[in-house]
């Protein structure tokens, strides 16, 4: 009795092909419509990440502005050709023996006048 119920395979076998491939003909309207991603927008804040760097690479030029500055500044002479120039003091500015100090500003110096025989160190 199983055979009278049964369709032959060879039959079954070739509409199984003819009613996918039907069904494949009919699928187009019931396709998936995946959207389009889209890029999220950015941030007009500064990240966690660019801050930490930021505060990284900052002490890091402070430092090397620290360590190799007052080097420089020591070494890099501002005005060599003023360090031995002439400067003329008038008489009027001259003081009289054994008087004070005279400040010249020009010269960034004291101008004494000792009186004779008088040695700086006594």
């Amino acid at each position: 009795m199983q055979s009278e119920t049964q369709e032959p395979q060879g039959e079954a076998a070739q509409e199984e092909p003819e009613a996918a491939a039907a069904e494949a003909q009919q699928a187009p309207g019931a396709t998936v419509d995946t959207p389009v991603a889209k890029p999220v927008p950015t941030r007009s804040l500064v990240t966690r990440r660019l801050f930490i760097l930021g505060g990284f690479w900052s002490t890091l030029g402070l430092a090397l502005v620290g360590l190799l500055g007052p080097s420089l500044d020591f070494a890099w002479t501002r005005d060599p050709a003023g360090a031995a120039r002439k400067v003329s003091v008038s008489r009027e500015r001259i003081p009289g023996r054994g008087g004070d100090p005279v400040v010249i500003t020009e010269g960034r110096f004291f101008l004494v006048n000792l009186e004779p025989g008088v040695t700086p160190h006594g």
